[in-house]
């Protein structure tokens, strides 16, 4: 059996809100929004979960912000999520979280607290009337390479010494996915049914 796997990217994923509910979506590095999700790659992921073209959320959001009612065009739409030019403005920017539904933290309408996830330990609590985004760093990049180290050694009938370790790697991974939430549980699980399929062949 042959399982082809891609180089891992040698950075860190980021995975928003508690457990790691939402993205991954970059963090912007530059300006005074540095340190926050990209707000173009959420209203795309927004978008996309609502099932709407970038024509027809044109439609609504002009309808919503213009005078006049008149869509705002589709290739505007499409360079607010590819290079990330959100409207400033407030108020647009609550118009749009309202339309798809996006979280109001991940446009940048709330505290920034940042938050690396380790195994076993527990999630500190917000306290009461805060409104904080939580960013999730989770380095997948030492699993991967394990993995892929590990079947490439499999393929080659060497791979026995290398079980101890792999299953190291699971009982880590098995802690990770019990702390995460969505989108960062979904991206753990990949891993993790990759290592386990490799330790029922070795």
């Amino acid at each position: 059996m042959i399982l082809e796997m891609t180089n891992p990217p040698s950075t860190l994923l980021y995975f928003w809100e508690e457990g790691g509910l939402y993205g991954p979506f970059d963090i912007q590095q530059d300006g005074e929004w540095a340190g926050w999700p990209d707000f173009g790659q959420v209203m795309r992921y927004f978008r996309k979960k609502a099932q709407l073209s970038s024509k027809a959320f044109g439609e609504l959001y002009g309808k919503e912000v213009n005078a006049d009612g008149s869509a705002i065009a589709e290739g505007w739409i499409r360079e607010m999520e590819t290079q990330n030019k959100v409207p400033v403005d407030i108020t647009k920017r609550k118009t749009i979280a309202r339309l798809l539904k996006i979280p109001p933290m991940l446009l940048g309408l709330a505290v920034l607290e940042d938050l690396f996830q380790e195994p076993r330990v527990q999630t500190p609590h917000t306290m009461a009337g805060q409104s904080r985004l939580k960013r999730v760093g989770v380095d997948t990049t030492t699993y991967h390479n394990n993995v892929r180290t590990t079947w490439q050694l499999h393929d080659t009938g060497n791979a026995q010494g290398k079980l101890g370790q792999l299953y190291a790697d699971i009982r880590v991974l098995e802690s990770h996915e019990k702390q995460a939430q969505g989108a960062l549980r979904s991206h753990i699980q990949e891993i993790l049914l990759g290592d386990q399929l490799l330790a029922t062949h070795i």
